[in-house]
């Protein structure tokens, strides 16, 4: 079982401030970020995340996983509903993601540190008419 919680606070002229726990069995990780609100062009943040994790043989990791997180998310009301891209990139070689950590704990090995950056893409569509919400995740 796994519980998840976030936090976000407007600064101020298009600045927030914001952060997140991810917690399940032996596996936690904070992120804290800065994001700006770039008007009609979307918007764009950065985060940094810090996760600890004990695996069952009795390793342990504590690393922040901080190169840089990307967002871009654009909202068109009329058309396409939101769009979201995301890119990750973790530095620290000791870094685990919770899907990491998942694997490592099934099948008692631990990746070699590579390959520590993901993309993704999010659509979604909310339609008024039928009181209905897509969702899509690339």
């Amino acid at each position: 079982m796994f519980g998840t919680g976030e936090l976000s606070w407007g600064i101020s002229n298009g600045w927030s401030l914001y952060g997140g726990i991810l917690r399940g069995g032996d596996y936690n990780a904070l992120s804290l970020g800065i994001g700006r609100d770039l008007m009609f062009l979307g918007a764009l943040s950065f985060d940094a995340t810090h996760s600890r994790v004990r695996l069952p043989w009795g390793r342990s990791y504590a690393q922040w996983g901080f190169l840089s997180t990307e967002l871009f998310e654009k909202l068109r009301r009329s058309t396409i509903g939101q769009v979201t891209f995301a890119g990750y990139r973790f530095s620290e070689q000791d870094f685990m993601t919770m899907s990491e950590y998942l694997d490592a704990r099934s099948y008692g090995t631990r990746s070699n540190g590579n390959g520590k950056e993901m993309y993704t893409v999010n659509l979604n569509k909310h339609f008024r008419k039928l009181e209905l919400s897509s969702y899509i995740k690339l």
